[in-house]
This record gives structure tokens, sequence and C-alpha cells, in this order.
């Protein structure tokens, strides 16, 4: 599998929440029966940006791009970068 494509794989489970998400909120319109679903999908999005961000350090690890990485310093890391993208994706 070449560098591209497995990148690429990694972003399957955000894209699924995401376009969960949209289903839920544009096509069966669920948001105005159930306004507490938005709590669920927050939850996912957050564990998927999670999920992502950790495949990613580990493929870099693995590529040896970048240097090995304590568990210390990934957990801070993965918060980080997860934090990162949760404030961004709401400034959007």
């Amino acid at each position: 599998m070449n560098h591209s494509s497995k990148l690429s794989s990694f972003f399957i489970f955000p894209a699924a929440v995401f376009l969960s998400h949209l289903t839920v909120a544009r096509i069966l319109h669920l948001y105005s029966l159930f306004p507490n679903i938005d709590i669920p999908f927050h939850f996912l999005g957050g564990l998927s940006i999670a999920y992502t961000s950790a495949k990613i350090l580990s493929y870099l690890e693995e590529e040896k791009l970048i240097g090995r990485l304590n568990a210390i310093l990934f957990t801070v890391l993965l918060i980080s970068i997860t934090a990162t993208a949760a404030v961004l994706w709401e400034f959007m």
C-alpha cells in the first residue's frame, strides 16, 4: 500500500461520522425531533479526530519521519492535536 492510500485510509472513520451527521441533520431532520442528538455526534466527532491523530502519529513513527515518542509525549500530543482540531471545527 503506498503512502497516500495508507494516509487516506485513516480518514474513513471521521468521514463516516461527518456523513452520518449530515444524513441525520439534512436528510432525516432528526435534530428538530431530538435536539440532544447533538451530544453523541460531538462525542463521536472528537473520538474520530483522536483516532485519526493517533493513527497518523503512529504512522509517522513507523516511517521514521519523527522520533520514537514515549507514552506521555504521545498522549500530550494526541490531546493537543484533538483539542486544536475541535476548536478550529467549532470556529468553522
